[in-house]
Order: C-alpha cells, then sequence, then structure tokens
C-alpha cells in the first residue's frame, strides 16, 4: 500500500486522490484584509466631500504615509468618488508615490482612519491628510493615471506596499465644478 493522507481526528477518514491524480480537499479561504480585520490591523480613511472649483487646475485631495517603524502598510485599495452638475470633458487622476513638497503636505487637513474591526480601538500609524480646490503636490513620480468614463467611482489601486517612509497622493484634474471624495483602505503587515 502507498501513502495515505489520514484526517487526523482518529476517524479512519483517508484523503481521495481522482482519475487525474489530484488530491480532494475542502479548504475556507479569506484574504489578508479580511484576516488583518479580525486582528484589528485594517482601517479605512475617508475624506468628507472636497469641492473642486478650479477648471483645468490640479488639486492635490488626498495624502497618505506609513510612519510605523515595525510595519509595512498594504495600501489595499483607493477609491476615488466623484460628483457634481457642471463636469463635462475628462477628468484626470493622478497617484504620486513619495510626493516631497506642496500645500497638501504641509498644510492639508488630518483624516482619521476607522479600524475596520469597529470593536477595536487600535489606531493607524501615518499621516493621513486631504486638500482643497488648488491645493498642490510637488515630486515624487507618477505611478498611475485614470481619466475615467464613468464619473461615479474609481478604484485607482490594488495592493501597493508601504514600507516606513513611503506616501502617497492623489491628485485630481477637473473641467469644471466637482466634489471629490477618496477613501483609502489599508492594513499593515510585518515582515521581518
Amino acid at each position: 500500500m502507498g501513502i495515505q493522507i489520514l484526517d487526523g481526528a482518529g476517524n479512519g477518514n483517508v484523503a481521495a486522490v481522482d482519475g487525474n491524480g489530484r488530491l480532494q480537499v475542502g479548504a475556507v479561504t479569506n484574504d489578508a484584509l479580511t484576516d488583518a480585520s479580525a486582528e484589528s490591523g485594517a482601517l479605512n480613511a475617508p475624506t468628507p466631500t472636497i469641492s473642486l472649483t478650479l477648471a483645468g487646475g490640479a488639486s492635490g485631495v488626498f495624502y497618505l504615509k506609513n510612519t510605523d517603524p515595525s510595519r509595512q502598510m498594504v495600501l489595499e485599495r483607493l477609491y476615488v468618488s466623484l460628483g457634481g452638475s457642471s463636469v463635462s470633458g475628462n477628468v484626470l487622476i493622478e497617484l504620486l508615490a513619495n510626493p516631497t513638497g506642496g500645500t497638501l503636505l504641509s498644510g492639508g487637513t488630518a483624516v482619521v482612519p476607522v479600524n475596520r474591526n469597529l470593536g477595536s480601538n487600535i489606531p493607524a500609524v501615518g499621516t493621513f491628510l486631504y486638500g482643497a480646490a488648488g491645493s498642490t503636490v510637488t515630486g515624487g513620480v507618477l505611478i498611475s493615471s485614470r481619466l475615467p468614463q464613468d464619473k461615479t467611482q474609481v478604484e485607482i489601486v490594488n495592493s501597493f506596499w508601504l514600507p516606513n517612509g513611503a506616501a502617497i497622493a492623489v491628485r485630481v484634474t477637473s473641467p469644471g465644478n466637482m466634489d471629490v471624495r477618496v477613501t483609502a483602505v489599508f492594513y499593515y503587515v510585518t515582515k521581518g
């Protein structure tokens, strides 16, 4: 008799193998965000509504920076919600890595992240800011840009890793008066 995989519970069950030689298993999986939420390490950082009134002008609307010395931040999702009645033409949404200056970084308003485990009071470790119409962002590297056709909600990223000191900013160029909201969904991991 060959090798058998037993159930480990003393019931005498063995694992089945199908006609193609594949082991038959049952599994329950959770994504990393769900696991982090259960451990109180996942958070949302939502901005209030930001009214942009500069037709054709770029505005820095959101900034986050990981300042945790022992954990990496994983920016799982970044939603940019767009609205406004006088918008016609293209909206440009840009994501910048490690910006170095501008009025968003020097004078932005603090965003207070909310733990996704509503029974937890473990805070975020980082800098979280939102801007206003005309807030500037300078330096950094453009890592993503979108010209969305559907001007309601745009998902910008999926899993950017930010070690201690790394930052991301969102800049929006609007063709007219427009309301913007940004929500960052992130969690922390310890990598040794």
